[in-house]
């Protein structure tokens, strides 16, 4: 079970993501920034507190890296609020969905996607609009709500019934965004 989450924001547009994972380590961190650049993509330029994490992980991926100085939060507030409007905006999820802080990995991920889909910037767009260069057209649907869903798997399929609705009950938990961009 995921007990950190790394938090990263892109400075031109403001797409924001999290990753929870279960260790705090470079190669972790190496994954989920390589995640979130997407296949190919090599970042200019990275800035981030100075855990040894972040150190190792941006020297082995060849990127510019520069830190904030040691306690002094001020160095480093673009990145302190990210992850504080990440940690709030999680327990909002959380709040208000009824859900328990058990789902928080969940609730991590999927209020960053809906922030970048709705949130507008100072320039009007949105961070996936600024990233992608066109609006959202997927549902916008909240944390936690109910919904109806057309099951795929087999044992899934067999649960319905037999000549009623071919839908089952459940809960959104989330988008899942593809490395680069993209989702589903």
């Amino acid at each position: 079970k995921p007990k950190v989450s790394l938090v990263v924001q892109d400075d031109y547009s403001k797409l924001i993501a999290s990753y929870p994972a279960s260790t705090r380590c470079a190669k972790e961190v190496q994954l989920q920034v390589e995640r979130f650049l997407g296949p190919g993509t090599k970042a200019l330029h990275a800035y981030s507190d100075n855990a040894p994490e972040f150190l190792k992980a941006m020297q082995e991926m060849g990127i510019v890296h520069d830190t904030s100085t040691p306690y002094r939060s001020e160095t480093n507030g673009v990145a302190e609020r990210a992850v504080r409007r990440v940690k709030e905006g999680t327990s909002a999820c959380l709040v208000q969905s009824g859900l328990n802080e058990v789902f928080w990995d969940l609730a991590t991920e999927c209020y960053c996607m809906l922030r970048n889909f709705v949130d507008t910037l100072i320039n009007g767009d949105t961070a996936w609009e600024r990233k992608f260069g066109t609006p959202f057209q997927g549902p916008i649907i909240p944390f936690g709500a109910e919904l109806l869903y057309k099951p795929s798997a087999p044992e899934d399929v067999k649960r319905t019934h037999k000549f009623g609705n071919k839908l089952l009950h459940g809960i959104f938990v989330g988008y899942v965004l593809h490395a680069g961009g993209g989702w589903t």
